[in-house]
């Protein structure tokens, strides 16, 4: 009959030829650095500045952790739909900025995409009450026919009518496609811009 093994012995069997990429970790190490300094940079509670804490990155790791910073800044670069984001988006454009701000092609793509937002949220609110002004009518017949039932008067609300919130968003859903769309060329450019100026 065989030595039993115990549970760490087989494992030690099956990883013992396991080799480790050290480049690998490294890299992951400074991606995760690069995502935390993002991190503290957008809850401004310390008062940070990018360039002077990516001047304090080793420079084995400065390229992965400039690549993470930048990615993490464009990730919150987004569709203003609420306050928050649009706060958001200030600070990651703040940012952006700061990586590299002789770069006079950066800013203008950022001031671009400030105006862009600003677009962006008239235009949304703009189909928002257009679709409610077509669809008061249909709201009216609504009321009219619940006053027949009821023999009460009841003012509807068009967000409150499951019918408008479908087409509400059906349209916004498109409208944001756009959008998005050319919001995505707008990072890539940004991030060919920022990773090139190394």
């Amino acid at each position: 009959m065989g030595k039993i093994k115990s549970a760490w012995e087989i494992a030690e069997e099956k990883t013992r030829n396991i080799q480790v990429d050290q480049k690998a970790i490294k890299r992951r190490e400074a991606e995760e650095r690069g995502k935390r300094l993002v991190s503290r940079f957008l809850e401004q509670t310390e008062g940070i500045s990018l360039v002077n804490e990516m001047k304090a990155v080793s420079k084995e790791e400065s390229d992965a952790v400039k690549k993470a910073v930048v990615d993490t800044l464009l990730a919150n670069l987004t569709l203003p739909l609420s306050d928050y984001t649009t706060s958001r988006n200030k600070l990651a454009r703040q940012g952006l900025l700061e990586l590299t701000p002789e770069n006079k092609t950066l800013r203008q793509i950022l001031e671009q995409i400030a105006t862009f937002f600003d677009n962006y949220q008239t235009e949304r609110e703009q189909i928002e009450k257009s679709l409610e002004a077509q669809y008061a009518p249909r709201l009216r017949q609504k009321e009219d026919a619940i006053a027949k039932q009821t023999g009460t008067r009841v003012e509807l609300h068009a967000m409150q009518d499951p019918e408008f919130v479908t087409l509400l968003k059906k349209n916004l859903g498109m409208f944001d496609e756009r959008y998005q769309e050319a919001l995505k060329d707008a990072k890539a450019e940004i991030e060919r811009l920022i990773l090139q100026a190394r």
